[in-house]
This record gives structure tokens, sequence and C-alpha cells, in this order.
């Protein structure tokens, strides 16, 4: 009897892809600034730049090492095409605002800034090793709120970490040089400050300000506070599939159009209340209420006949689907007997 062939599988060793143990190994405990492609800027867009000093070493804002981070800010204020506007310094990490006109701007303009702050630091502290060991993070300001938000997270940043009472301003930022409080602070004679450059686009000097000046007691929010995490075209898209669902929570009170108060426009209220469509066929409440011939829109005292005109309508809608029905099931039964099949 003949032995029945079988098929060899070859096992070929595949180079690349996702193998156990992979990728770039992370410099801490925990793995810092993913290297992802930065988002682009345009040339009207600040940056809010945030550097991180490496576990284990002194405090930024204390003695010599203060004297030379605002050094190296007043050096780097205005260098290959990057200009420091405000900074401030905490116990390990910056927070700077620039303006550039480009990526390669602010890279270069980085550069000049960390390297040599480093290296002055190493010898201040006598070691060696890197002090600056992972990537900046920053995030590009497009809007005057956005604007607005980073200025109070940068000014006033050393009140979130609780180093700075919530009545006075930091002395270890740019905040005696800002000229955008609503009251002048209590500033020292000579405040030992960095040299920085000031605001040229629109967004630092007088879009963020058409959200209100500063107050000194305004304590700094969460980055992305308040913002969506998706994406906002989804977020709309899924906001209007549910203003025009039937199934509302019972009880809950149609919503308001914006812009507008209860009663202003009868139509958009009666298909807040009833959702579209709620009728047979493709009927709306706005055709309803239309062919109800209740009074025009915008008379807030007819808002109860057009609500009662479309529940009639309503009733007469479903008094219709129920006749077909039993038409329907009548002329079943007639063809399913004898003499509808003769």
């Amino acid at each position: 009897m003949r032995r029945k062939d079988r098929q060899l599988v070859l096992d070929f060793h595949q180079h690349g892809g996702k193998r156990k143990g992979a990728g770039r190994k992370p410099k801490g405990a925990e793995a810092g600034m993913p290297h992802h492609q930065r988002s682009a800027k345009k040339r009207g867009e600040p940056l809010h730049i945030t550097v991180r000093l490496a576990e284990g070493l002194p405090s930024l804002r204390r003695g010599d090492a203060l004297k030379l981070v605002l050094a190296a800010l007043s050096a780097s204020s205005d260098r290959h095409g990057m200009r420091i506007i405000h900074y401030s310094v905490q116990g390990n990490h910056l927070h700077l605002l620039v303006e550039a006109d480009d990526r390669p701007c602010v890279a270069r303009g980085m550069n000049a800034l960390l390297s040599p702050l480093a290296r002055a630091l190493n010898k201040l502290w006598g070691r060696s090793g890197k002090v600056f060991p992972d990537r900046y993070h920053d995030e590009v300001i497009s809007t005057p709120a956005q604007a607005r938000s980073a200025l109070r997270y940068v000014l006033q940043n050393g009140k979130k970490h609780g180093v700075v009472p919530r009545s006075s301003i930091d002395l270890c930022s740019s905040s005696p040089v800002f000229e955008g409080w609503k009251e002048r602070p209590s500033i020292p004679a000579t405040p030992n400050v960095a040299i920085v450059a000031p605001a040229s686009t629109w967004l630092l000097t007088a879009g963020w300000r058409r959200h209100g000046l500063l107050d000194i007691d305004e304590l700094p929010l969460t980055k992305h506070a308040g913002r969506s995490r998706g994406n906002p075209a989804h977020a709309r898209r899924g906001s209007s599939r549910g203003s025009s669902r039937i199934g509302r929570r019972a009880g809950a009170e149609p919503r308001v159009p914006r812009g507008g108060t209860r009663g202003d426009d009868p139509i958009a209220l009666a298909n807040m209340s009833f959702g579209a469509p709620a009728f047979a066929g493709s009927e709306t409440a706005h055709e309803v209420y239309r062919r109800s011939g209740a009074a025009p829109a915008g008379a807030a005292s007819d808002v109860n006949d057009a609500l009662r005109s479309v529940s009639l309508a309503r009733s007469e809608c479903a008094s219709t689907l129920e006749h077909h029905r039993l038409v329907t099931l009548a002329s079943g039964a007639a063809l399913a007997s004898p003499e509808g099949r003769a």
C-alpha cells in the first residue's frame, strides 16, 4: 500500500517586526517622550516647551544653579531664529514660551540653550553625564484661549508645585517683567530675572487679552484640562447624532437652541421634544408642525398649540398605521382561505 505524502512545512526565520525586547530602551525607570514626528507649526504660532532634569540632581531654583539657568536663558533669548518670551524655573524642569519661524529654528535654539547649560551645571555639581536625558516636550499654541492658558500655566507654575504663596508671584520666572497682570504685584527693587525677548506674535501680544488679564491669585490648570482627547470633528458628529435620538431620558427637558431661549422657535422645540424622524415614513416634527397650520415660527405664545397639534398628528399617524396593519392581516387571511386560493 502506497504511503500518503505529507506536506513539509518550512519554518523561515523572519527578520524585523514586533519581537520581544525589540525597540528603543527607556533611559530611566519609565519611558520618556516618544520619538514621533512633531506636529506642524506655523510662523505666527508660539510654542510651550517643557524640559526635564535627570533624576537625582539638585534643584534648579537654589543658589548658583539658578544663576546659571538665568544666565543661559539671557544668552539664548534671541538666537538662531528662536526667541524666549517667558520662562519658569522649577526644581527639576523648565517651562518656556518661545516664538520661532519654523521647526529648525526651534531645534537650533534649544540646542544652543541646553548644551552650554548642561556643561555648566555638571561643572558646578562636580559630575559628568547627561543633565537633560530626554527630548523636550512642546505644544503648539494656535488660539487666544490657549495662549492665555499657557501664560497662566508658565508664570504661575510655582503655585502648582506649592513653592510660591498664592498671593505673590514667582521670582524664579519672568513674572516680574510680565505686563499683563490685572493689578501691579509687589516686586523687589532689583529682581534677579533673565533677559527675555519681547513678544512679536499676535497671540502673545494682543490675542490672549481677549479673554481678560491675568489675576495674581489665579491658579494654573492642569495641562489639557477640559480638552477632548478625541478627534474634535468626531465629537461634533457624535453630539449631533445624540441630539436627534428619540430615546431620551424620561423627564428630561428639551434642549435649548444655542443663542436662543425656550419658546423662541416652536418648530425647533417640537423637533427637540419628539426627535426626528418620530412619525410614519420620513415625516418629522417640523413637517407635521407646518402641516398643522399653527402660528408662524417665532411666536412664543403658540408653543403649546404647536405641541398639541404635533401630538394630534402623531396620534393620527399611529391610527393610520394600525388601520394598515388590520387591512394587511385581513388580506392575508382572505388569500389563505380556499375561496381565496380559487
